[in-house]
């Protein structure tokens, strides 16, 4: 009996561990081998399942029949006096009845007990089970019960069928934690609940554990993400056809393929008569349009498609952006522009109750997610990389910033892009401004461009154009001094600069730059007049007569500031207000920097302010060696930052493609031309030292150049010129005397008498100022003197562009065509006569056939003229095309001019003979020629854009002459400034004439629609000052005709407010001094005092080394605030030009 309870339980522990073991235990001398199946043996072998026998099966049968016996058996219950139990563990048949008897007693007697005593008899018959096993488990395995043994080695006796063990030792970690550590459960994926060769209900496994149980996956509530998602979905709707049903089985209403929509809504408001033929013969739809519901549910639905549109069409994006990544995970555009989608999810989120709101952290964390999956699938991507710590550097300190950043340029040190994220971040943090550490960074940077362009850091390769982007950040450099207050720095090396590269002697030319800067110490050194002072001559001049030193000996010009001091002090300002005008003063007069008068025998200690004194040391590592094509660039770099105006572009002069970004744009003249919508306090005038700075230094580089630069050159002293004058109304009789003097006087120089580009800008200026005789007979003389040269075999082309802009000229002026840019509706004026029209195709007639200018000849033109005339300036375009697609680097910009003018002549021929839409024919031609243009290799994307872009003026030109003469429809000119604004947005004079025109009409929602667009994501601030010089222009055209508009001032102050977020939002517009100026300056004008406030120190943190924000703050604040203004200035070493302590002496002595 005790062997087949052996054998019993060896099977119950072997099948409930492995239900489908192929064996079954047996003696030691059995084969085990025997009792496994064994088939044939052929290609299908592997499809047999070996691990089962009939054999096997009929066992397991029988095994669990006497488990579920013996189990039944163990369950009763023990009574040693009534019962006895025999070896097999089954009742005696003689003892059956008074078991019964005893039961029934039992049970009786159980009833009155409580209820906690039912809980515990289950426990007790699973103990006692749980006890008659572990009896039955020492009796069958007594060796490993003996010792208290470990190991498996340490009890030889041990079986392998029996090294096992069931441990009954509780964990007390079960007790503190609740339940058992979820890493020490098994478990085991099972394929079927099915035991393999059972029956009834023993074929399937119970588990008593809930873990194991939990093996579905369960489903989720409603609100899940996952459920949540499928709500999003785009609804699936299910058309049955009624085709594929038979007659028998149609019980049922049928439905049709469109689902109407209409027909669901309101369904229960809507009652008719069943006896109503309407509706046999009606469709819903039309029912309810008759009961006068059709429209508004219609709306309805509209309302919700769209709203279910737009939920989906986000997480549609985000799903094709995933898929394309996926595909093409090295497009580095395309997960940068994945990032900005997550903004743009945000914004264009329905503002709805019902929308879930997205949290602005979650957005951050998926973009940097995002982000760092780029830079894992492309770790060498240095955009990727910055983009990266951009992001992060809104949550970063500055410390970690700067850490990551320089561990990136000591791999790429040769990166410009790179460099210039490292300076603006360490220029624009609050933390780490400072005028000294920011120098000694830009110094570093300098030096480490220098040394890989001279090739000394033979790690890297020269990357392209380094030249131009380390002057690029030597300019980015300056302006830093410049609005820190520091100018006198800023303007000394640019002088440095240009003295050792533009002046530096024949015979040092092949020196290296290391020797150039130790030979120029000493001409610095001397004190001599330097490049833009008056009576300099350069370097090269003072090498050859050093040795005599009288030559030199000129006396300094300075500005005395003493009176003007005394004046604002003896008017007995307030503190504050004395400090702030005293401040502005000594500011607008110290540009150059101080030097000791020889002929008064002064020297550095003689110095009274010494942040004014310039050593060699301060500038000694911004010197740098420059090509002689960047020359001319450095020059214009230095006028743009002297404050002198390139965008009136009334004379002709193309400013060359500048990188500097908007960090250095201080004022509303930088952004836009004079004359259209200027601010209030934005136009600053020029200081006396300015003018005079800018006068000398175009006079002495003049001779520095030759051909178009010096041309160019001569074109902006002529346009400093009119600057010096109001151009916007009509000038004084003195000013027109004076302003056709200085031209003169230009027109006089050897290289200038018979230079056609200046004698085209003489004859814009004489047409400006009134003068339009004067430029008549100019323009007559030119063309006689000069017009033969049209027939030359090998035409010069700058001077074959500079004969057809003197055609242009000639035929507006005949015309009577207005010289000032299209920034706003002429006013109306008569159409031009017969002899003027006829007269103009004369002159254009003999230009396309090459004839001699004739100012007597006044032939009628015929039919068969204009055709020919037609066929010579069609092929003159395409021979223009030509020279645009094989132009070289030299003659770019007259080949450039040459296809505008011809261009624009063309049209006027044109316009002449057939109307304003043959011109504008003439105009889209040109438009297709540079399209094409433009997917040419050769041509330049940017020549191509300057031209479109002045085509575009002179067409809108011609457009607003055709609306002064005759009337014509608006619309033409709105169709083309709205193409216009399409492909230049920044263009201010496209802006201010769509401004003029749409506040002509009365009507704000043009404008509104085209700035909100705009100004979304603006990358210079052109579009966003002109957007609030719109709005105030608006309000006040707006309060000139009512008299209380109280509620219209607040609505234009709230979209100001607005435009100005959105664009300080951007990372182009952040850190743009201008934009906080104006922002400022706004809530000042409407009494926003506190908001002001709130405004200025947000621009502290954004630009906190620009000096002009904190005399801002000194106009807001006044004299609360004044101390701490200047703390905060002399903490970051921002220049102060006057001390409190030195006001306080000066007011001091006024009152003695």
């Amino acid at each position: 009996m005790e062997v087949e309870e052996d054998e019993l339980f060896k099977h119950l522990f072997k099948i409930s561990l492995f239900p489908v073991q192929s064996t079954v235990l047996a003696d030691d001398n059995t084969n085990i081998k025997s009792s496994v199946y064994t088939g044939n043996t052929g290609e299908l072998e592997w499809l047999r399942n070996k691990s089962y026998t009939s054999e096997s099966a009929q066992r397991l049968a029988e095994l669990q029949t006497e488990i579920k016996g013996l189990t039944s058996t163990l369950n009763q219950p023990k009574d040693n006096d009534a019962n006895d139990v025999d070896g097999k563990g089954i009742i005696s048949s003689s003892e059956e009845n008074v078991d019964d008897i005893h039961e029934i007693k039992r049970a009786k007697k159980e009833k009155k007990h409580k209820k906690k005593h039912k809980k515990h008899k289950h426990h007790d018959r699973d103990v006692e089970v749980e006890e008659h096993l572990h009896e039955k488990e020492k009796s069958i395995r007594p060796e490993l019960h003996i010792s208290n043994k470990v190991f498996i080695e340490e009890i030889p006796e041990l079986k392998p069928e029996h090294a096992w063990r069931i441990d009954r030792k509780p964990d007390i970690n079960n007790i503190t934690y609740g339940s058992i550590y979820k890493m020490h459960i098994p478990r085991y994926k099972l394929a079927s609940y099915q035991i393999l060769g059972a029956t009834g209900n023993d074929r399937f496994l119970h588990f008593k554990n809930k873990h194991l149980q939990d093996f579905k996956e369960n489903a989720g509530r409603y609100y899940d993400s996952k459920n949540r998602t499928i709500l999003k979905s785009k609804e699936v709707e299910i058309c049955l056809s009624e085709s594929g049903i038979s007659g028998s089985e149609k019980n049922y209403y049928p439905l049709s393929c469109v689902k109407d929509h209409s027909s669901d809504l309101n369904s229960k408001t809507m009652t008719l008569p069943r006896d109503n033929v309407r509706n046999k013969i009606l469709d819903s739809t039309t029912l309810r349009f008759i009961q006068e519901k059709g429209a508004e549910d219609l709306k309805i639905v509209k309302e919700e498609s769209d709203k279910r549109t737009n939920l989906q069409y986000p997480a549609d994006k985000t799903a094709y952006y995933n898929k394309q990544l996926r595909e093409t995970p090295h497009n580095i555009s395309l997960w940068l522009e994945f990032v900005k989608f997550q903004d743009k999810k945000v914004e264009d989120l329905p503002q709805e109750v019902d929308v879930p709101k997205i949290n602005i952290g979650a957005v951050f964390e998926k973009k940097v997610s995002i982000l760092e999956k780029a830079v894992e699938a492309n770790p060498g991507c240095i955009e990727l990389k910055m983009a990266l710590i951009e992001l992060q550097s809104e949550k970063w300190e500055s410390s970690e910033v700067n850490k990551e950043l320089e561990k990136i340029l000591f791999v790429h040190p040769a990166n410009i892009g790179l460099w210039k994220f490292y300076l603006t971040f360490n220029q624009t943090r609050l933390s780490t401004s400072g005028v000294s550490r920011v120098t000694k960074l830009f110094h570093k940077c300098l030096k480490t461009l220098i040394s890989i362009q001279e090739g000394r850091l033979q790690t890297h390769s020269i990357p392209d154009n380094i030249d131009e982007n380390i002057l690029d950040i030597f300019v980015q450099y300056c302006y830093y001094l410049k609005h820190a207050g520091h100018k006198e720095k800023a303007v000394a090396s640019f002088q440095a600069l240009i003295e050792m590269n533009m002046f530096c002697p024949s015979n040092l030319k092949s020196f290296s730059r290391e020797d150039k800067i130790l030979l120029f110490e000493s001409f610095w050194d001397s004190n001599v007049a330097r490049i833009g002072e008056a009576n300099a001559k350069g370097w090269q001049y003072w090498i050859r007569t050093k040795d005599h030193v009288e030559q030199h000996l000129v006396p300094k010009v300075s500005v005395d500031n003493d009176e003007a001091e005394e004046k604002i002090i003896s008017r007995k300002l307030p503190r504050w207000q004395t400090w702030l005008e005293i401040e502005v003063m000594r500011e607008s007069n110290h540009w150059l920097p101080w030097q000791p008068d020889l002929t008064k025998n002064e020297t550095e200690e003689d110095c009274e302010d010494i942040d004014r004194l310039v050593l060699f040391d301060d500038i000694k590592l911004n010197l740098f060696l420059i090509p002689t094509n960047l020359h001319f660039k450095l020059i214009v770099y230095f006028l743009q930052m002297l404050g002198v105006n390139f965008r009136s572009r009334l004379l002709g002069f193309q400013l060359p493609n500048s990188s500097l970004s908007a960090i250095t744009v201080e004022t509303v003249t930088d952004v836009c031309c004079q004359g259209i919508y200027a601010m209030e306090n934005s136009l600053e005038s020029k200081s006396e030292v300015q003018q005079n700075l800018i006068t000398n230094l175009l006079q002495q580089c003049m001779s520095c150049f030759t051909g178009t630069e010096q041309t160019s050159l001569t074109l902006i002293s002529l346009e400093h010129i009119c600057s010096k004058f109001s151009m916007t109304n009509k000038p004084s009789k003195s000013d027109v005397k004076e302003l056709r003097k200085h031209a003169k006087e230009l027109l006089k120089e050897k290289h200038n008498r018979n230079n056609l580009p200046v004698w085209c800008a003489y004859v814009m200026l004489e047409r400006i100022i009134g003068k339009v005789d004067e430029a008549k007979s100019i323009l007559e003389t030119a063309l006689s003197m000069f017009s033969s040269d049209m027939k030359s075999d090998t035409p010069d082309i700058n001077k074959m562009s500079s004969l057809w802009s003197l055609y242009r000229m000639y035929a507006e002026v005949l015309l009577e065509i207005q010289p000032f840019p299209p920034t706003a509706l002429w006013n109306r004026q008569s159409a031009p006569k017969p002899y003027a029209v006829s007269s103009c195709l004369q002159v254009l007639f003999g230009a396309a056939l090459g004839e001699k200018f004739n100012v007597t000849d006044r032939r009628e033109v015929s039919n068969t003229s204009i055709l020919r005339t037609r066929q010579n300036l069609k092929k003159l375009l395409e021979k223009g095309e030509v020279k645009l697609k094989t132009s070289d680097s030299q003659n770019t910009e007259a080949q450039r001019k040459f296809f505008i003018e011809v261009c624009n002549c063309y049209a006027i021929f044109e316009f002449c003979c057939s109307g304003i839409q043959s011109a504008l024919i003439v105009y889209n031609g040109a438009f297709s020629s540079l399209f094409k243009l433009s997917n040419c290799e050769l041509t330049s994307d940017n020549m191509v854009l300057s031209i479109h872009e002045d085509l575009l003026e002179y067409e809108i030109r011609l457009v607003l002459y055709q609306m002064s003469t005759h009337s014509e429809p608006l619309h033409i000119l709105r169709n083309l400034l709205s193409s216009a604004l399409d492909r230049f947005p920044n263009n201010p004079i496209f802006t201010s004439l769509f401004i003029n025109v749409e506040q002509n009409s009365r009507i704000a929602g043009r404008l509104h629609r085209y700035f909100d667009r705009v100004t979304r994501d603006p990358t210079t601030p052109t579009p966003v000052v002109l957007a609030i010089c719109s709005e105030l222009s608006r309000l006040q055209m707006i309060q000139s005709s009512v008299a209380e508009m109280e509620s219209t001032e607040t609505g234009i102050m709230y979209r100001i407010r607005s435009v100005l977020e959105r664009s300080l939002k951007s990372q182009a517009l952040q850190h743009c001094p201008l934009m906080w100026k104006i922002y400022i300056q706004n809530e000042i004008r409407f009494g926003n005092e506190e908001r002001a406030r709130s405004v200025y120190y947000r621009a502290l943190q954004q630009c906190p080394w620009v000096k002009s924000l904190c005399l801002e703050g000194v106009k807001l604040f006044g004299a609360s605030q004044l101390q701490e203004i200047v703390d905060y200035m002399t903490e970051k070493e921002i220049r102060v030009q006057i001390p409190l302590e030195e006001l306080d002496l000066l007011m001091s002595s006024e009152k003695e």
